[in-house]
C-alpha cells in the first residue's frame, strides 16, 4: 500500500522525504524508514500530520 504525502505537510511539520531509494522520512534529525512497507496506513498518517499540525497553530 502506498501513501502518498503532500510535501507541504511534510514541510509544516518540519519533515522530508528521504531521497536515497529509502520509504521514509527525516524530521527533528531522525530518519524513520522502513524497508517493507508503510509505516504507517493513511488514516494514522493523516491523524499524525493532523496533530502535528495543530501545535503550530
Amino acid at each position: 500500500m502506498e501513501v502518498e504525502v503532500d510535501e507541504k505537510d511534510l514541510k509544516a511539520a518540519g519533515a522530508e522525504l528521504l531521497t536515497d531509494g529509502r520509504r521514509g522520512l527525516r524530521i527533528h534529525g531522525w530518519e524513520i524508514f522502513s524497508s517493507k512497507r508503510s509505516i504507517l496506513n493513511s488514516s494514522a498518517l493523516h491523524r499524525y500530520f493532523s496533530l502535528s499540525l495543530s501545535r503550530f497553530a
